[in-house]
């Protein structure tokens, strides 16, 4: 694993910097799983990341990790060279996560391209069961 050297600032210690730059590896190895995606992460895109705080960490997770592969490139726009620029007491941590993020990138969408084709795969599947069973043409029709 990279060494990052963070400083401490006003309102966030290199400690804490840290721990955030753990959970977001432990959030992109683990496939974007809101299990993984904490209250720390959460606060951190908020405040130094440039995004809007939602209302809360589950109505966040559900704009951006929802399955729709530009709902996932909108966030990691943040992450790159051309993202979000933040203010430097937060450019060092900012910087190590868009690092960590550029090492899995690749696996990230990769996984989220066969995420989309496997969806596709399904609706069609559903739309041609939909053609010849009725009930369930009328249960899936009221899903969607």
């Amino acid at each position: 694993m990279t060494t990052y050297k963070f400083k401490d600032v006003k309102f966030l210690t290199a400690k804490e910097k840290e721990l955030i730059l753990k959970a977001w590896i432990t959030f992109l190895k683990n496939g974007l799983k809101r299990q993984h995606f904490t209250n720390r992460l959460y606060n951190h895109c908020y405040s130094h990341c440039g995004f809007i705080a939602h209302y809360d960490i589950n109505g966040f997770y559900a704009t951006y990790f929802n399955g729709d592969y530009k709902d996932l490139q909108n966030f990691f726009s943040h992450f790159t060279d051309k993202g979000y620029i933040c203010l430097d007491d937060y450019n060092d941590i900012n910087k190590a996560m868009t690092s960590e993020y550029k090492k899995r990138q690749k696996k990230i969408f990769g996984k989220a391209e066969e995420t989309s084709d496997d969806k596709f795969e399904l609706l069609k599947e559903c739309v041609k069961r939909a053609e010849t069973d009725l009930k369930f043409r009328k249960d899936f029709l009221h899903k969607i």
